[in-house]
């Protein structure tokens, strides 16, 4: 009976891993870039860096800034209390390096009032098997204060995208 339970809730958990990731239909826009994992230049990867599709990821530059990597951005970025990169694959052959940053401020009274404890945003960068790299998808994350969290995507991705450059505080 012990051995059970354990076993159902990792089932449980690899099925909402698997089954809650949600792919847009936006074609590349002008943020594209070609990204492999297997020629990455001498200074784009440091041996106790990231490894694989996020260290390639966190490497290349955005539109809001052809001088910062995205990494460099996004650490930067003085409203996030925590930071959390990903990489996951789905059966196509699409690769998705998935950033989780969790703000440091408090919800806003609205949000409170819903049992929202936590906010924050996840960024969904999508790499194609042909090596072309875009965003695919912006959330906002609330974590309530039972612990359970929930991802609503936002239309206004690329003015979030815009406020983690121009490091300026979001808020739902």
């Amino acid at each position: 009976m012990d051995i059970k339970l354990p076993l159902v809730a990792l089932s449980l958990s690899f099925a909402c891993l698997f089954g809650c990731t949600k792919e847009t239909e936006k074609s590349p826009a002008n943020s594209s870039r070609v990204v492999s994992p297997h020629s990455v230049g001498a200074d784009s990867k440091k041996p106790d860096g990231p490894q694989g599709f996020v260290g390639i990821v966190i490497n290349q530059k955005l539109d809001p800034s052809n001088s910062k990597t995205i990494g460099a951005v996004f650490e930067e970025y003085r409203y996030f209390k925590s930071r959390e990169w990903k990489e996951t694959r789905n059966t196509a052959g699409k690769v998705y390096v998935d950033f989780k940053g969790m703000f440091s401020n408090t919800p806003i009274a609205k949000s409170l009032k819903d049992g929202v404890s936590r906010q924050g945003v996840e960024v969904k960068f999508v790499v194609e098997p042909n090596g072309n790299f875009y965003v695919g998808m912006i959330s906002r994350i609330d974590v309530k204060t039972d612990g359970m969290m929930s991802l609503y995507p936002l239309e206004d991705g690329d003015k979030i995208i815009k406020m983690i450059y121009d490091n300026k505080e979001i808020s739902f």
